[in-house]
């Protein structure tokens, strides 16, 4: 398994194909927070990665502030950027960061919000956020809805093996080189995690294996709807609105995804 250094995250080690994979997001996520983040500026995105969020909405005039506990992941950012000021990228945790600040609004897309460990990280970060919130700020998050399809068995390390599915093929204009993703998931419904197992396997202009493996794990704790929405509560939120998209569509038992809007709730 590929190391992971104390200022990073699983993630990091995929940071140079991470944009290759997820780009094509934005055309789904952006505009909704793109809009959102216009009426309530300045924007604070947790886990901003890559930038893919931040950058653009940035580049439209929002003042941005990116935090992710990946360093590898922020150089990515910093380096599309290009030197600009804005956006203004830190290296920290949702749990504990403290910018001395409060911000009109604060996001976790992406089902970012899953990468926290256990429920007090969950409770932490929710209260953290709440105090970089200024009054009648917006908190902004979606997640990924847990299905029974998602579940698997684990993968075994740096093999793709039979269990294994190919989830993306990458080909990077800048090296001409093509990437395969396998990924294989565990579920562990007693804690709510899924662990994802994944292996890149990379292959030159000519096709031929360059013998590089990199395998990473990933765990997401997902939560259920009833869930988020009691947290939301217990750490001082009111909900705003809970969508099943990112076009105000009601979330139903069609939706695949949770957006949520919640504003800090009355101290009285």
């Amino acid at each position: 398994m590929t190391s992971i250094s104390a200022t990073d995250t699983p993630w990091g080690v995929y940071a140079d194909l991470y944009d290759l994979e997820f780009d094509s997001w934005a055309s789904q996520d952006l505009p909704f927070y793109l809009q959102q983040a216009r009426r309530h500026p300045p924007l604070l995105e947790l886990a901003c990665g890559t930038g893919r969020l931040a950058i653009p909405i940035a580049q439209a005039g929002v003042p941005v502030v990116g935090l992710d506990a990946s360093a590898k992941m922020l150089a990515r950012a910093r380096e599309k950027a290009g030197g600009l000021s804005n956006p203004q990228f830190v290296h920290g945790r949702m749990e504990t960061f403290d910018l001395q600040r409060q911000f009109g609004a604060i996001l976790i897309a992406f089902s970012s919000f899953y990468d926290l460990p256990d429920v007090a990280a969950q409770e932490r970060t929710l209260r953290n956020i709440r105090r970089h919130l200024q009054p009648g700020g917006r908190l902004m998050m979606d997640m990924f809805l847990y299905s029974a399809a998602s579940a698997g068995t684990p993968l075994i390390p740096n093999q793709a093996g039979d269990e294994a599915r190919l989830v993306a093929r990458l080909s990077d204009p800048a090296t001409g080189y093509v990437h395969l993703i396998w990924e294989a998931v565990h579920h562990m419904p007693h804690e709510q995690l899924l662990e994802m197992n994944r292996v890149v396997q990379t292959f030159n202009e000519k096709e031929i294996s360059t013998g590089e493996a990199r395998h990473f794990q990933i765990a997401a704790r997902y939560v259920h709807r009833f869930e988020m929405q009691h947290l939301l509560r217990l750490c001082g939120f009111e909900i705003v609105g809970l969508y099943g998209g990112f076009h105000d569509e009601p979330f139903d038992a069609s939706s695949s995804r949770m957006v949520w809007i919640a504003t800090p709730g009355d101290d009285r």
